[in-house]
């Protein structure tokens, strides 16, 4: 059974996701433009590439901008797709993709891109790299840090030419110091060691030294007194002793060694009590001490006495008399434990023991063509341990499928067994990575300066890698960029999509249209201006510039955003109507003093309403051919004097469809409504397509439509 523990995937998961090699980042090298107004060249390196390198951005620095100015930008051959902010200035950011795969792991000293810096004022400056982002071969992103450098601008040179004639060295002045008197204690020292310091030896020098101005001065001489060195004792330390060892005890084993043993030929025990691994009766006496030796196979094993570590075989040891708990283990896990018994005074040599091997099993490791699996082969792992094995595709494939034991498993990079029990047979096959295919939308494509245009990656297949070019000079390397169009022009956007199966491009000839606006300038007229309450004025925008807002105020009060709307003025007066129009630039006004004249009415007096209905929006609707107003959110409320001449006709007319005039049958009573619905009909031909008005018969106060009779 096989399984992956919790530990080992989180372990690999910061290692795909974080990785990061030791030692390794992104540096600027340092450098020295001779003086200000030259430039000097400045590279950027990655020192050690980790894992492979599909894509970089790195953003450089100046730290002092007084000092100099990054003029210029290369890319290496390698570096495809790659694009730069501009410059001049103090702060660029570099970006660029590896799609020829020319960069592998662990190359060294990978120039990443070399700027161009203008020196502009003696001094230092730092140059900080700052990493955004790293991909490996794979496309999976690990962190990598940056290493400052610096920038030097040496002062112009104004150094004179150097003279033919040398220049003589001047006399020094030796000061005279005066010596000050010192007075010695008189007090009795301390008894001084019997072993003799050397007194360092002082040369004086024969140069003569001026004179000293002031009175010279006797050290006294100081003899130290004769040392009392301690009494020597005279007792004589015991020395162990050594029992012969034939003939040797049996001695006495509760342990297993498993195999044959050959004996050790009798020999004098190392009686070394300073010895880091002594045993543990090492401040015992001499009286109840015995030796113990002990060879093993294979040697340079481990030994461990009563809990503590007393070196490696073969070793003859000192222990206290008794039985003693002894094991013996090897890196490569061989081992053996069991007692001893020592007798005090004698030494007990052990036939070499045999160190028996834990039981190991197989696991048959392989993988197909295009990818590597580590460890492969037949691995051996000793019973109860763990293994792991890690499937590597090569540039363009992946992992396709997993077999352990002839079953197959879910894809993955690390295979883990868990306590190993049993020989076990792992395989692994790779297939190639399907090449992506780029594609793309654009929310806008036509419109005024400045354009703001969402463009949405529509591109299918394995893509690590984005990059826009909107055709103005700029670009991106998000997937769904928003980019801003500033000046009016016609504009080619390209998108490069990169993945483990290769490159892409899709190329979008003219596919922006951006216009410049006209200067806003509002203006409006009317259908009427004068007339007899109520009086119902068709107003239409004639303003240039392209407003996208109207603002109308007509003067009573009342106020409107449509563009061209319909007003009822319902009492008389002069009434000056204002026209406000806006777009994203500019904001314009149109004013004009008392335009519209409503006058009294000379018939009438009580009035009724009706509610024209129909779903062309847009659409003029005329009574006995007077313009009454359009169609807004699907109706228009007309009033109407009900004590005067009644209206007779309805006309109904709009751009691309036949014009509908009938007959009104029925007239609304005072502060009533009579409602009229006028669906359109399509009508089709051969050859054309028409739509006209049908109104049945009305009645009053009542509403009544036509069933639908669309495309019929």
């Amino acid at each position: 059974m096989w399984r992956v523990s919790a530990r080992t995937l989180i372990l690999v998961l910061i290692l795909i996701v974080c990785g990061q090699v030791a030692g390794s980042d992104i540096r600027a090298v340092p450098c020295t433009i001779g003086s200000p107004g030259q430039t000097g060249e400045c590279a950027i390196i990655l020192d050690q590439v980790s894992a492979g390198l599909s894509e970089f951005e790195i953003q450089v620095l100046l730290m002092d901008r007084a000092i100099g100015e990054i003029t210029g930008i290369q890319f290496p051959s390698w570096a495809g797709l790659n694009s730069k902010s501009g410059v001049p200035s103090d702060s660029v950011i570099l970006k660029a993709v590896d799609t020829g795969k020319r960069i592998n792991p662990g190359d060294k000293e990978v120039v990443l891109g070399t700027l161009t810096i203008r020196g502009d004022s003696p001094g230092t400056s730092e140059i900080q790299v700052k990493v955004i982002g790293v991909k490996d071969e794979g496309g999976t992103p690990y962190s990598i840090p940056g290493r400052n450098g610096t920038l030097t601008v040496m002062e112009a040179s104004t150094t004179p030419l150097a003279s033919a004639t040398p220049t003589l060295p001047v006399p020094l002045t030796i000061p005279v110091t005066t010596i000050p008197t010192v007075a010695l204690p008189t007090s009795t020292l301390p008894p001084i060691n019997s072993i003799t310091t050397p007194v360092p030896t002082f040369v004086i020098p024969t140069v003569p030294l001026p004179p000293v101005t002031s009175q010279p001065t006797t050290i006294p001489s100081v003899i130290p007194p004769s040392p009392t060195l301690p009494p020597v004792n005279t007792e004589t330390t015991p020395v162990p002793t050594v029992v012969d060892p034939t003939p040797s005890p049996t001695p006495v084993e509760t342990g297993s060694a498993n195999g044959e043993s050959t004996p050790l030929p009798t020999q004098t025990p190392v009686m070394d009590d300073d010895t880091a691994d002594a045993g543990a009766g090492r401040d015992s006496p001499a009286a109840v001490r015995g030796a113990l030796c002990i060879d093993s196979l294979p040697q340079n094993a481990r030994i461990i006495v009563d809990g503590r570590a007393s070196g490696i075989t073969p070793v003859c040891l000192t222990l206290d008399g008794g039985i003693h708990e002894i094991s013996l283990s090897t890196e490569h896990g061989f081992s053996w434990s069991g007692n001893i018994s020592v007798i005090a005074g004698q030494t007990l040599s052990l036939p070499a023991i045999t160190l028996q091997k834990p039981p190991t099993y197989v696991i048959s490791v392989s993988a197909g063509p295009y990818g590597t699996v580590f460890p492969s082969g037949n691995v051996e792992v000793v019973a109860g341990e763990d293994a792991e094995f890690y499937f590597t595709p090569n540039p363009g494939y992946r992992l396709d499928s997993v077999w352990i034991d002839g079953v197959s498993m879910e894809p993955s990079l690390l295979v883990s067994f868990v306590s190993v029990s049993e020989n076990h047979v792992l395989s692994g096959t790779f297939s190639p990575i399907p090449p992506p295919v780029a594609y793309f939308a654009a929310n806008e494509t036509d419109g005024y300066a400045p354009l703001t245009v969402g463009f949405r990656d529509q591109s299918r297949g394995d893509i690590t890698v984005h990059q826009w070019e909107f055709g103005d000079g700029t670009g991106s390397g998000d997937p769904s960029p928003v980019h801003v169009y500033d000046n009016a022009g016609t504009y080619t956007v390209i998108l490069g999509v990169c993945g483990g199966g290769g490159c892409d491009t899709i190329r979008s000839e003219g596919l922006i249209t951006v216009r410049q606006r006209d200067p806003l300038v509002a203006n409006f007229s009317a259908n009427t201006t004068s007339g007899q309450v109520p009086l119902m004025v068709q107003f239409e925008d004639l303003s240039t510039g392209s407003p996208d807002a109207w603002l109308w105020d007509f003067g009573d009060g009342n106020y409107s955003e449509d563009r061209s709307p319909a007003h009822l003025y319902t009492s008389e007066g002069l009434f000056t109507v204002r026209l406000t129009v806006a777009n994203e630039q500019d904001t314009a006004v149109s004013e004009k003093e008392e335009m519209v004249n409503v006058s009294h009415a000379a018939i009438g007096g009580s009035i009724g309403f009706i509610l024209v209905q129909c779903n062309l929006e847009g659409a003029q609707i005329y009574l006995d051919n007077v313009f009454q107003g359009t169609i807004q959110n699907g109706t228009l409320t007309v009033p109407v004097y009900v004590t005067g001449t009644p209206f007779n006709t309805i006309r109904v007319k709009d751009d691309g469809f036949l014009i509908y005039s009938g007959p009104i049958k029925a007239y609304p009573s005072e502060n009533q409504t009579l409602t009229l619905t006028i669906p359109s009909i399509t009508t089709r031909s051969v050859n054309t397509t028409a739509t006209r008005f049908d109104v049945p018969d009305l009645l009053a106060n009542a509403t009544y439509t036509l069933p639908s009779l669309l495309n019929q």
